[in-house]
């Protein structure tokens, strides 16, 4: 069996996790997530004054730092960036890389 989404489709998720977990789920997965992206920018706290006023400039700053995260960033315990450990880009990019990647 297949478990790709067809384009467009994008699963939202609710409850305690359990009935995620049996669907085949790791609910820690999606919850981890969250944490990293609003911790790491202010934009998604309350109480700040780094809001986006523009959904166009909230998202650019959510693929930047997805981008960082994956792409620049060694993580402690796998000792490579995400993508590197996926095998998708064989070295670790530096900032200056991923500016010149990103802009258009």
């Amino acid at each position: 069996m297949d478990d790709a989404l067809p384009d467009g489709l994008a699963l939202k998720f609710f409850g305690d996790g359990h009935r995620l977990q049996e669907a085949g789920f790791a609910a820690v997965l999606p919850l981890r997530q969250n944490l990293t992206m609003r911790m790491s920018m202010r934009r998604f706290t309350r109480l700040t004054n780094a809001f986006s006023k523009k959904v166009e400039n909230l998202r650019a700053a959510a693929h930047l730092h997805f981008a960082h995260y994956n792409f620049v960033r060694i993580h402690s315990t796998i000792r490579m960036s995400p993508a590197m450990a996926a095998g998708v880009e064989p070295t670790l990019w530096s900032i200056g890389e991923l500016v010149d990647r990103t802009s258009n």
